[in-house]
């Protein structure tokens, strides 16, 4: 199936079909001051990836670094 992995076929699959997309009023994106650099949050505040994926999978047992991942990338990719 399309949905099946090389590991583990999921139980359940929720298969959407996207009939059409919209995009948000400009009002809105006015709103959120994306560009006002004062209510920016500093990028290096925020979590790396593996930091993200650590608390979603409980099985990882340590937060692959953003140089770490880089490199990994960097390799495998």
């Amino acid at each position: 199936s399309v949905f099946s992995a090389d590991v583990k076929p999921p139980t359940v699959v929720l298969e959407i079909e996207i009939q059409a997309v919209y995009l948000h009023c400009a009002k809105a994106l006015m709103r959120s001051s994306l560009w006002d650099v004062t209510k920016q949050i500093p990028r290096s505040s925020l979590p790396s990836m593996g930091e993200m994926l650590k608390d979603q999978i409980p099985s990882i047992e340590r937060a692959e670094s953003q140089e770490e991942m880089l490199k990994r990338y960097q390799q495998e990719l």
